[in-house]
């Protein structure tokens, strides 16, 4: 069986192409809390942070995802 999180590829199409189609996968997900949201949202408009994660594409798709949540003031 696979655990896997979509992150760890570099696209969707891979993930038919290198797991095998025959054995079970559970697809995990990673989600920003509420009360995350309300912390970052409390942080000060062009304050510079740093976001760090297992590599540079899942910065950057956290970095997405927190914009789409709303979370746009802070330069990461």
């Amino acid at each position: 069986a696979f655990v896997v999180s979509t992150d760890a590829f570099n696209s969707i199409s891979d993930y038919e192409i290198i797991l095998p189609p025959d054995i079970p996968r559970v697809e995990i997900s990673v989600d920003f809390t509420k009360e995350n949201i309300k912390t970052l949202m409390n942080i000060k408009k062009d304050t510079c942070a740093y976001l760090v994660n297992f590599s540079e594409t899942m910065a950057r798709e956290s970095n997405t995802r927190l914009s789409q949540l709303g979370v746009n003031h802070i330069n990461f």
